[in-house]
């Protein structure tokens, strides 16, 4: 079966189901689960693995259930689609402008459920070298060391830089501690040669650009 942008989602969510629950018709269970997700397929590889089961709940018995197993193998599938984007970008050396950079970054923290720090690393022409996880807190937070992070970029050659983290339980929106410590990463960084572009933070599937902020811009300039 051959998949494209013009695919059903029904169809696309019928053929991941039909490889974890062998011998049954799953085209009734992919109406019920997309159904449950308004109809969005992204929600569906987006939710979590508690959430993904209890889609499936029916008072048809003959209708089968997302176990865990089958749930785990969803999440997998997108994991897999973010390494294999992630790779290919340093293979091929991907230019990234800001609108791909942020859309790359948006991918990256889109379903995560605890705050999580990305460290996109460009060179001079904006070729993409490197886009290594940085810090992980918990839902509410995360603790970025501008130290460890200007290692990391020393490591990698980069001499652009865009930082990404998450707000799980929040608005796409900087707290003062996002600012403060934006501040101490754009200062940290001039002083080895390289330039903070960015600092984009993303909330459920938006995201704020620090840079593109008219509060918040001059920073960059550093």
């Amino acid at each position: 079966m051959g998949i494209d942008e013009n695919t059903p989602a029904h169809k696309v969510l019928e053929l991941i189901l039909f490889f974890t629950i062998p011998r049954k018709d799953t085209n009734e269970l992919a109406h019920i689960v997309l159904n449950y997700f308004d109809n969005s397929f992204a929600k569906v590889m987006e939710a979590s693995v508690e959430e993904l089961m209890a889609s499936s709940v029916t008072d048809n018995k003959d209708i089968p259930k997302i176990s865990e197993y089958t749930a785990s193998h969803i999440k997998l599938i997108l994991e897999i689609a973010k390494y294999y984007y992630t790779v290919k970008s340093a293979e091929e050396k991907t230019l990234m402008n800001k609108v791909e950079a942020s859309q790359f970054l948006l991918k990256k923290l889109v379903d995560v459920n605890i705050e999580t720090v990305y460290l996109l690393c460009l060179d001079n022409a904006s070729r993409f070298l490197a886009c290594p996880k940085i810090a992980e807190g918990d839902e509410f937070a995360v603790a970025i060391s501008p130290r460890q992070l200007v290692k990391k970029v020393t490591q990698i050659g980069a001499t652009k830089v865009v930082i990404a983290h998450n707000h799980p339980r929040g608005a796409a929106l900087p707290s003062a501690e996002d600012i403060n410590v934006t501040k101490q990463v754009a200062v940290a960084l001039s002083g080895i040669g390289a330039r903070l572009v960015d600092h984009i933070i993303v909330a459920d599937n938006d995201f704020v650009s620090l840079c593109d902020s008219s509060e918040y811009g001059f920073i960059f300039r550093i």
